[in-house]
């Protein structure tokens, strides 16, 4: 099966070794907004791919992601670009864009913020 991952930040290469320890799929492509970055992170993981079940890790754009039976959304927005007033589906969308090359795809939301599909500790505490 292939596997791809949308957003190479720290929580994506952290998805993205996970997945190649597992060996959770046969062909894993990194997508990211900046192509070199995933591009890199794609080399440094390929190193690791003989001793996994991953016989394939590879950098691309969306239209690599066809196919692939989960893609896991890990982007998010930076910093500064975000606002407090933003509608909170707002930011699901710019973290998920090319999401409609793959409709019939499980997909997965993570974020090391707390944001859309991540857990924050403090998000269900009673004050």
């Amino acid at each position: 099966m292939k596997a791809g991952i949308i957003g190479v930040g720290s929580v994506g290469r952290a998805a993205a070794l996970a997945a190649l320890q597992r060996g959770s799929a046969s062909e894993l492509v990194l997508v990211n907004r900046n192509p070199k970055v995933s591009e890199a992170v794609a080399l440094d993981l390929s190193y690791g791919a003989p001793l996994s079940a991953t016989r394939r890790v590879r950098a691309g754009d969306y239209d690599v992601l066809a196919g692939a039976g989960i893609v896991v959304v890990t982007a998010g927005v930076k910093r500064e670009d975000r606002r407090r007033d933003q509608p909170p589906g707002l930011r699901r969308q710019a973290a998920a864009p090319g999401s409609e090359h793959r409709s019939d795809a499980r997909r997965r939301a993570a974020s090391g913020r707390g944001g859309a599909g991540g857990h924050h500790p403090d998000r269900h505490r009673s004050a």
